[in-house]
């Protein structure tokens, strides 16, 4: 057998990391160990998503969470999640070049400061239905630098 990740292996392994990156549970939670150097490389490195982050972005580290499913450049296509610029102030599922889910899009919410560290912190809590898959940021401060740095995407 080939130590090689091909195929479909390929994209479990990058399912698995993008999962891992906006579970918001501890890294390792629930894994079994895995079965080769590429594997063990690929899910359990914690600075993977975050290498993705620039650091002369302004971006806070924080947001690699949020950056492996969203974008904040206008002109880049729409990831997992809608982009981000323009979302401080304009109502939940708003974006016209994003499927939204009926929970998002019915919920009523405007992303102001309050809204969306809520969100941030539970979005199952503030949309529930909402297809987000992601857990959370626990930290109130880490929710603040992330909340800060949206008002400034416009």
């Amino acid at each position: 057998m080939s130590r090689t990740v091909r195929g479909s292996q390929a994209a479990a392994l990058a399912m698995a990391l993008v999962v891992s990156a906006c579970s918001g549970e501890p890294e390792g939670a629930g894994e079994t160990a895995p079965e080769t150097p590429a594997e063990r490389s690929v899910v359990t490195t914690p600075d993977v998503v975050s290498a993705s982050v620039d650091p002369g972005s302004g971006q806070p580290k924080a947001f690699a969470q949020c950056a492996a499913c969203h974008q904040v450049n206008d002109d880049a296509p729409a990831g997992i999640g809608p982009h981000l610029v323009g979302v401080f102030g304009a109502p939940a599922g708003s974006r016209g070049d994003f499927n939204y889910s009926a929970a998002l899009s019915n919920s009523g919410v405007v992303w102001d400061e309050a809204t969306l560290d809520a969100f941030l912190a539970n979005p199952q809590k503030v949309a529930p239905g909402t297809m987000m898959a992601f857990g959370g940021i626990a930290d109130a401060e880490q929710r603040k630098e992330v909340v800060d740095y949206l008002a400034t995407l416009k």
